[in-house]
């Protein structure tokens, strides 16, 4: 949605900017190999296991989409002879809504009025392959002592290719918001003929966008640990305590989302439209039929159909000919300038980690009879780890040239042939000496920049866990631990690309580099739960817990250089980049550590019983009830330009709501066995800003879903079953957050 002040003096308005339709694919295949083998003395008191696994999982999907392009900032109105209707709030219920920019440029024929719409295919191939090999050697010399030893080596692969293809045309756009479901309609623009949308020379290719990975790790692993039985009456039982050692190597080759311009309106260059011989037979009518669940189908949409992820090479060598003919900006991976070895990666897309830990343990299991009172028991366990981490990581910075990075060879130029009033590239909103010394800073040739980190840290992780049973099923818990959660290898890289940042469309938003934190640390988190627990039959239990969990170093975003603080131009957390004789302020876009902490406490109530004293053959039913409620408080970014745009969106946690219900019934007697569960949760945020224009706090709306399942034992070998998902045919919704009093639609 973007505001609109211009309808009403005085008065807001909130009008979509665009829509979006697709259709998705989904083509799973996984094959997995497994050995065990087992030794055992004859006395039973050694035992030796050797297991192996070996899984290699493909995932192929694809999508076709037709939506909306925002890339620039026209203003959107009602189209001519037509009102738009608005309900109490201001958001646009129905009416038909177009752009008058009055000049497309290039000398083509397009209509000059109407939203540019892409029509996008885009395809994604996976692979991961991993194997595992496992050794366990335990021996208990006596009764009272317990030995275990433990070898792991884990090898695994991914190999991923993503592309997607885009077509564009105009249309205006009717939308009808006024019933449960959401309308939309597409109109020929004013002027054009009746033919218009089966016209190929309307639609014209645009861009295209590939993305590469290509990456391995390997991990060794050894634990020893000793466990001590007192087997005597004393309060204290066992006690338990070890160390383990781990080392991970990973080397991380994951490229950019490499997008590119085929032919565009503002370039100056002719439109590659779809009539033309070279691409005609590329693009294929494509019909969105089960859109609106079928109600209001959109057919003929022109949309690429020539190779994609899954035939990387044939996409390749079917689009560089095209785009050599076009004299276009766009390249493919491999034809960037700087790419190592004639692959697919330029130098800061390829980055080695290592990790290693040393940890030891300890843990005592204790149990104290007739406790404060007869007939009480409390028992539990007291543990620590400590943790010592070693982090290694090794990558470099890259500069790429200014055709790689902007699509074109000559920026002063590339702005004069811009028509005032037309369309723009975002750096035409800077001045000609400033254009100037951007080309010479990004040049001809691209740069590199080594960068080694190392950093170290340690954990010491407390736990205590408690439970006092008061008799008649009747039972209290305690528990107390400090654990953390590490980053993903992928957080840790520091290999980045200078690039233009993004921005209001139609200003330059300056240059920044996007790369992870070699200096991240882990989530710290303590835990506290406190519960009451009746198990009243023995199916059957009412439980209620509270819980509290402080959360310390929560990663958030920030715009510094990792392990540094740095000031340039008086702008905090800016580095200072030289290339050519020209030195340009960078703003880093990475993840640090929060130094305010983060907190979730809440309370769940649970039920579950099966109702065997009610006569046959209703004895087999049973119900399973718990609330969750969660007070969930988060932290802003430092990197403002990552947050929400309204205040009220900063420190909102996202992906947790507020209520959770689930409410499942059950059947089980003899070989019948059967469930019907629905599952409700309250809003919550997606994401605090949206990756495109206008960075919009995103929210999912409350859903519920009603899922079913039947299940007949035919024998002891055999089952038969059907399981029904989504029987109320719910319909996801997410919305975005409009003004800072919280308005979302």
């Amino acid at each position: 949605f973007r505001v609109s002040i211009e309808l009403v003096a005085g008065q807001t308005f909130y009008v979509p900017a665009c829509c979006g339709i697709r259709t998705q694919e989904f083509d799973r295949e996984r094959y997995a190999i497994a050995f065990a083998g087992q030794w055992e003395s004859i006395d039973q008191t050694m035992m030796a296991t050797l297991q192996f696994l070996q899984s290699d999982a493909d995932l192929v999907w694809g999508e076709n989409v037709l939506e909306s392009s925002i890339d620039d900032n026209p203003v959107i109105e009602a189209l001519a002879g037509t009102e738009l209707e608005f309900d109490g709030d201001g958001i646009l219920d129905t009416g038909i809504i177009t752009e008058n920019v009055g000049w497309r440029g290039n000398g083509n024929t397009l209509p000059l009025n109407g939203v540019r719409q892409l029509a996008l295919a885009r395809e994604r191939a996976e692979n991961d392959k991993t194997s595992d090999l496992g050794f366990n050697f335990k021996w208990t010399p006596t009764d009272q002592w317990a030995l275990n030893f433990d070898a792991q080596v884990v090898d695994s692969e991914t190999t991923v290719r993503d592309v997607t293809v885009h077509a564009a045309f105009f249309a205006n756009l009717g939308f009808d918001f006024q019933g449960d479901d959401v309308g939309v309609a597409y109109f020929i623009p004013t002027g054009e003929a009746d033919n218009y949308f089966q016209d190929p020379a309307e639609y014209y290719w645009r861009s295209i966008m590939d993305h590469a990975q290509d990456s391995e790790a390997d991990s060794v692993a050894f634990q020893a640990d000793a466990e001590y039985d007192f087997d005597s009456d004393g309060w204290l039982e066992s006690v338990r305590f070890g160390a383990r050692y781990s080392d991970r190597d990973s080397n991380l080759r994951y490229s950019t989302f490499n997008w590119g311009n085929v032919s565009e309106i503002w370039t100056g260059s002719p439109l590659l439209t779809l009539d033309d011989p070279a691409v005609s037979g590329l693009f294929t009518p494509f019909d969105f039929d089960d859109y609106a669940r079928g109600d209001s189908p959109i057919t003929g949409v022109p949309i690429y159909s020539g190779p994609l992820a899954e035939d990387y090479t044939g996409f390749v060598e079917t689009v560089q000919p095209i785009l050599a003919g076009q004299g276009s900006g766009a390249v493919t991976l491999g034809q960037r300038g700087g790419v190592v070895d004639g692959g697919l990666y330029l130098p800061s897309e390829i980055v080695d980690i290592n990790q290693e830990t040393n940890a030891i343990y300890g843990r005592a299991n204790f149990a104290f009879d007739n406790f404060l009172s007869p007939g009480f028991v409390l028992d539990g366990n007291i543990g620590f780890r400590f943790v010592e981490t070693d982090v290694s990581v090794i990558g470099q910075n890259s500069i790429q040239s200014v055709s790689d990075e902007f699509g074109v060879t000559d920026l002063v130029a590339t702005c004069a042939a811009v028509v005032p009033g037309g369309p723009s590239p975002d750096f035409c909103s800077l001045s000609d000496p400033e254009l100037t010394d951007l080309q010479t800073f990004f040049g001809t040739s691209g740069a590199v920049l080594d960068q080694t980190f190392e950093n170290s840290y340690d954990h010491f992780l407390p736990s205590l866990n408690l439970r006092l049973e008061v008799g008649e099923g009747k039972q209290f818990r305690f528990g107390y631990s400090k654990a953390i959660v590490r980053p993903q290898a992928f957080d840790l890289r520091s290999g980045g690309t200078v690039t233009e940042a993004e921005g209001a469309p139609g200003t330059f938003a300056g240059l920044e580099i996007s790369s992870g934190n070699p200096f991240l640390e882990p989530i710290e988190a303590d835990q506290f739960d406190l519960s009451y627990e009746w198990y009243f039959d023995d199916a059957g239990s009412v439980t209620f817990t509270y819980f509290w969990k402080d959360l310390q170093n929560f990663w958030v975003g920030s715009a510094g250089n990792p392990g540094q603080s740095t000031t340039a131009g008086g702008v905090s957390g800016v580095e200072q980049f030289t290339n050519n004789g020209v030195t340009v302020d960078v703003s880093r876009r990475t993840i640090v550590n929060s130094d305010e902490s983060a907190t979730l406490s809440g309370f769940e109530f649970a039920y579950q019983q099966f109702y065997d004293f009610l006569p046959q053959p209703f004895d087999g039913l049973g119900a399973q009830f718990n609330y969750t409620y969660i007070d969930a408080q988060g932290l802003g970014d430092r990197d403002t330009s990552q947050q929400g745009r309204f205040s009220r969106d900063t420190n909102t946690f996202p992906r947790v709501s507020e209520n959770q219900l689930n409410l499942v019934g059950l059947y089980e007697k003899g070989p019948y066995q059967a469930r019907l569960a629905w599952n409700w949760r309250d809003e919550f945020l997606l994401t605090k800003a949206d990756v495109i224009f206008p960075f919009a706090s995103i929210y999912q709306e409350a859903t519920g879903q009603l899922d079913a399942s039947f299940f007949y034992d035919i024998n002891d070998n055999i089952k038969f079953g059907v399981q029904v998902v989504n029987l109320m045919n719910d319909i996801s919704e997410t919305t975005q957050t409009n003004n800072a009093a919280g308005l979302r639609a």
